[in-house]
């Protein structure tokens, strides 16, 4: 009973600091939702059919909704095989409006399905475009910039404001008896909060080397080649005297 009085004051007495961290977290969506919009509205939709008569669908234009067809693999569909109707659409989480935008940070905020979310910003490509295979890496960097402000400083700044009044309170509440305890849970807490951010960034640094690490293979491989090809010409048309070539 005394620990359930402890809990219960200290949700009591941080009640005032806890609408300054909310007032600040809610400035920090909206920031982020109007940025989101600016970005991905209308970019991330796609077409329920990935190609039509052995050509990919590209943009909006060739998607044709209310068609049916029969669902493969790559489709959109319940089940290969299975007939369907074709239709373009956002998929649930999306930055079409800021409402869904809101709902997509919210549920980016607790972790949930943020590299999903990520995958779809890096694949953008623009409006009433089909996505494509990590077109721009860069755009993740928003995903990172709101887990960092959002998952991490905003939540932990909720913790903290909870632990620091309950601290408070324990020590108001001749609690001094247990301070070695009080002082041993708060270490293990916060020894806790610290594995989370140290997971979710080696989680995000692996999800953003593992969509930038292709592109610049390939880049480096077409790099490559044009090396290698100027190096045959360069044996076909070796220096001579003065700087001039001549013809082996």
């Amino acid at each position: 009973w005394r620990g359930m009085r402890l809990v219960v004051e200290t949700l009591l007495a941080s009640l005032p600091s806890l609408g300054n961290v909310l007032l600040f977290g809610g400035f920090q969506f909206g920031l982020f939702g109007i940025l989101g919009v600016q970005l991905f509205a209308g970019k991330l939709s796609v077409c329920s059919q990935t190609s039509i008569d052995g050509v990919p669908v590209t943009e909006r234009s060739q998607c044709v909704e209310g068609v049916a067809y029969v669902c493969s693999e790559a489709d959109l569909c319940y089940a290969p095989g299975e007939a369907a109707v074709r239709w373009w659409g956002p998929p649930m989480r999306n930055f079409d409006h800021l409402g869904r935008a809101a709902l997509t940070l919210f549920t980016v905020s607790t972790l949930d399905g943020y590299m999903e979310v990520a995958r779809m910003c890096i694949d953008s490509v623009g409006v009433d475009k089909v996505p494509r295979f990590n077109n721009s890496p860069a755009l993740g960097l928003y995903i990172i910039a709101f887990v960092f402000l959002g998952a991490f400083f905003w939540v932990n700044l909720l913790v903290s404001v909870i632990i620091d009044h309950y601290a408070h309170i324990a020590q108001q509440g001749d609690l001094l008896g247990n301070t070695k305890q009080v002082r041993v849970s708060d270490a293990i807490l916060g020894a806790v909060i610290l594995l989370v951010n140290c997971f979710i960034i080696l989680a995000f640094v692996a999800v953003f080397f593992s969509r930038a690490l292709p592109v610049a293979q390939r880049k480096a491989t077409k790099w490559a080649a044009k090396a290698r090809k100027w190096a045959w010409f360069a044996r076909l048309w070796p220096a001579g005297e003065g700087g001039v070539k001549q013809r082996a």
